[in-house]
C-alpha cells in the first residue's frame, strides 16, 4: 500500500506523514507549500496536478482545506469552491484511478444540540463549514468504489506552536493573559497522532464508510480552560462566559461530541486523554521557551 497524503504541511498531514513512514508503509506528499514530494493546490485545476501522480498509489488522504468557520461564513462561495468543488473533482480523479479516498470530514456535519454522535445518525448542520463537509459526504455515498470518511473532533499537537484552542489557551496563559470560556460549549480535544494510528488500523482492515474519531473525554470550554489553569496554578485568568457572549459570526452548536464505539469495536483503538498528553505539552513548551515557562504542577 502506499498513501497520498493531500495537505501534507498541515497540522494532520504533517503527523500522518510521520507516523506512516514510521510505520514503514511508502508515502507521496501532495502541498502547496516547498518541501513537498509533488505540488498540490486546491485553487488550481485538479487535472495539471493529478497529471503527475506517481503510480502505486492505492489510498489518498484528503486533509487539505479551508477550516475556519468563520471564513467559511464569510466568504462561502471561495471556500465552498476549495472544500466543495475542488475537493469532489479531486475525489473523482482518485476514484477513477481506483485509487481509495480517505475524506477527512468533521463532527460539525451534526446539529450539535445533544451531543454523542454515531455514524449513522442524521446529519443537519448549523453552520457552513459543516454544510460544506456534508456535500462532500454526500458525494462519496453516492458512490460504490472503496471509501472512508473520518469524521474528527477538534485536533491538538503536543508542539508549542500548536494552533488549537489548547495551544491559544496555553499561549495566553503563558503571557499572564486572561481567557474566555463558553461554559454552554461541549468539545472532545483529540491528540492529532491519534488519527493516523486509527487510520492504520482501519486501512489494514479494509475497511470502508465513516468513522468517528476523537478522544472520548469531553469537556465544556469553561472546564477545559479550568483544568488547563489548575495545572498551571493560574485559574484566576479563566473566565466564564456563554457562547452568546462572544462576537461570532455564525452561530456555533453547543454538543457536537462523536460516539466511537464504532472504531473501538473494530480495532480496539481508544484515542489518549487530554490530561495524558498535558505533561508533555509543557515540557516541549518549556524547553522551546524557558524564559517564558511557567513553574507547572503535573495532573494528579
Amino acid at each position: 500500500m502506499t498513501l497520498l497524503i493531500v495537505g501534507s504541511h498541515g497540522l494532520l498531514g504533517r503527523h500522518a506523514a510521520a507516523s506512516f513512514k514510521a510505520a514503514g508503509m511508502p508515502v507521496v506528499r501532495a502541498s502547496h507549500q516547498p518541501g513537498a514530494d509533488l505540488r498540490m493546490d486546491l485553487r488550481d485545476p485538479i487535472d495539471e496536478a493529478a497529471g503527475h501522480l506517481p503510480g502505486g498509489i492505492t489510498h489518498a488522504l484528503i486533509c487539505s482545506g479551508m477550516t475556519s468557520i468563520d471564513a467559511c461564513v464569510q466568504h462561502p462561495e471561495q471556500t465552498r469552491q476549495f472544500n466543495v468543488t475542488q475537493t469532489i473533482a479531486l475525489l473523482q480523479i482518485l476514484l477513477q484511478r481506483g485509487i481509495q479516498p480517505i475524506f477527512c470530514s468533521s463532527d460539525l456535519v451534526f446539529r450539535g444540540d445533544r451531543g454523542d454522535y454515531a455514524e449513522e445518525d442524521p446529519r443537519d448542520p448549523t453552520t457552513e463549514y459543516g454544510r460544506q463537509k456534508q456535500a462532500v459526504e454526500d458525494f462519496l455515498f453516492t458512490r460504490k468504489e472503496p471509501w472512508l470518511i473520518l469524521r474528527l473532533s477538534k485536533l491538538y499537537s503536543l508542539e508549542p506552536d500548536d494552533p488549537s484552542p489548547i495551544g491559544q489557551m496555553l499561549t495566553a496563559f503563558s503571557a499572564g493573559s486572561a481567557i474566555r470560556c463558553a461554559d454552554d460549549q461541549t468539545v472532545c480535544p483529540t491528540w492529532a497522532g491519534d488519527v493516523p494510528r486509527a487510520l492504520q488500523l482501519l486501512m489494514h482492515r479494509g475497511a470502508r464508510g465513516a468513522y468517528h474519531i476523537a478522544a472520548p473525554e469531553r469537556y465544556t470550554r469553561y472546564r477545559l480552560g479550568l483544568r488547563l489553569a489548575e495545572i498551571l496554578g493560574v485559574e484566576p485568568l479563566v473566565q466564564r462566559c456563554s457562547l452568546r457572549d462572544l462576537a461570532l459570526r455564525e452561530p456555533r452548536p453547543s454538543n457536537n461530541s462523536l460516539n466511537v464505539d464504532k472504531l473501538l469495536a473494530e480495532t480496539g483503538m481508544r484515542c489518549a486523554a487530554l490530561e495524558e498528553m498535558v505533561p508533555e505539552i509543557i515540557a516541549r513548551r518549556e524547553a522551546r521557551y524557558p524564559r517564558a515557562a511557567m513553574s507547572v504542577g503535573v495532573p494528579g
